[in-house]
């Protein structure tokens, strides 16, 4: 299954990159709201950069 976020300041849909991902589902799974938070952190940053 692929992941797919969008982000409000990009006209394009960006492909959530593999590590990313997994990441997300595991820390989605054991409940970890503080590696949720920073994985959100890091998804911004990268498209921010990318734009």
């Amino acid at each position: 299954m692929t992941c797919i976020l969008y982000y409000k300041g990009c006209k394009k849909v960006m492909r959530v990159p593999q590590w990313l991902e997994s990441q997300l589902r595991r820390a989605f799974a054991n409940k970890n709201r503080a590696q949720i938070i920073i994985l959100n952190q890091c998804w911004y940053y990268y498209v921010r950069d990318i734009k």
